[in-house]
């Protein structure tokens, strides 16, 4: 199980949750000298998303090429569009973001927020890598071959408990 995998059957147990955010994803390509195109999207669906506007990226086999303006322009408004959620996903942040300033902006804007964030983080070290985990907020669990299968139990714990705290002082009660 992968970390993405076990985001969709966290989210999966926990359907009354409003969740927003982004996910990145790749389109293999028929091109043989490409491996295929990096794209962002919302989690929520999104009357203004265009996924022909949200290449994020080209992976060629001589390398990763970024597009730090689709992370400034979609990305960002994706995160300030997360403001009414019970939960929001970033999966995942890495070394294409960059260049990506505003995206960057809004990312530690989110986290130094109230809103639980359920995120991926990829190893790489850059300093807006480590800024994320350097964040008072940011708890990292590390998933590897030998603990996935345990970790969804611990992950769900950590972000139910989250959830339901922040769902509790913003609203008085918990949603199912």
């Amino acid at each position: 199980m992968g970390k993405t995998t076990l985001i969709n059957r966290l989210l999966a147990c926990n359907p009354g949750w409003a969740v927003k955010g982004f996910r990145t994803f790749m389109e293999r390509s028929p091109d043989p000298d490409l491996i295929g195109a990096v794209y962002i999207a919302p989690i929520a669906p999104s009357d203004w998303y265009r996924k022909e506007e949200a290449r994020a990226g080209i992976r060629r086999l001589s390398g990763m090429e970024a597009f730090p303006v689709t992370f400034d322009r979609i990305g960002a408004r994706i995160l300030r569009e997360s403001a009414n959620a019970d939960l929001v996903v970033m999966d995942e942040l890495g070394f294409m973001e960059n260049d990506a300033q505003a995206f960057q902006q809004a990312v530690l804007k989110t986290l130094q927020g109230v809103t639980p964030v359920l995120g991926v983080i990829k190893p790489a070290s850059t300093p807006f890598l480590e800024s994320v985990r350097g964040s008072p907020h940011v708890h990292i669990l590390a998933v590897n071959r030998d603990n996935r299968d345990d970790l969804l139990l611990t992950a769900s714990r950590l972000i139910t408990a989250a959830v339901h705290s922040f769902q509790i002082s913003r609203t008085g009660t918990r949603h199912q």
